[in-house]
């Protein structure tokens, strides 16, 4: 840790973020520029509503969320690329936002709890239940990289988060969430012991 730190510098540089990749489109939603500004795409509104719900920024949380919802497809994940406001780019969706949106959602409830027009619990539980059936391959529990593809012959490490899917199990008791904590870190491993360095991979 830097030995000269303090709660502004993490503010400042909140804003700094805010002010150069955030922008608003009508009826209070907000989406995040991609590489192309005039892009969005779901990662970016999951690493938004991280960011935001940390920050306290309610606004901005809740016009990231509603963009979200926004953008479904038929499986209720949003999809990956929109070009700015509207119009999809990249049909269906990106497993990594997902899990972040999620969380998000959870952290929401214990920031804001679920009082107001947006109840940040039920939203939660109701996306990390359409998590576990589209983007969870059935019987192996190896995480899918998106609701359309993948599953045991193609996924990606990079996309595993074991701490969410702790969180996931309190939200969720109807399925067994440890069961993709374990998968999660048997791959790891297998993948960690195949390479030089020990680490795993992007």
């Amino acid at each position: 840790m830097a030995s000269a730190k303090n709660s502004q510098d993490a503010l400042d540089n909140y804003n700094i973020w805010k002010a150069n990749f955030v922008t608003a489109c009508n009826n209070g939603r907000y989406r995040i520029k991609f590489d192309n500004p005039s892009e969005t795409v779901s990662e970016g509104i999951g690493y938004g509503m991280l960011l935001s719900v940390y920050a306290a920024d309610k606004t901005l949380f809740d016009g990231l969320w509603l963009y979200y919802k926004d953008n479904l497809n038929s499986n209720g994940v949003m999809n990956w690329k929109i070009n700015g406001c509207s119009g999809v780019n990249g049909a269906n969706g990106a497993t990594d936002a997902e899990l972040d949106v999620a969380f998000a959602l959870i952290v929401a409830n214990y920031q804001w709890a679920s009082t107001g027009t947006i109840n940040y619990k039920n939203e939660a539980k109701s996306l990390i239940a359409i998590i576990k059936t589209h983007e969870i391959e059935a019987n192996t529990f190896v995480l899918k990289p998106g609701d359309q593809f993948g599953g045991s012959q193609i996924t990606n490490p990079s996309y595993f988060a074991p701490y969410a899917f702790r969180f996931f199990q309190k939200y969720d008791e109807i399925h067994d969430w440890n069961c993709l904590i374990d998968s999660s870190y048997y791959y790891l491993n297998q993948v960690m012991a195949k390479t030089e360095t020990h680490l795993p991979p992007n």
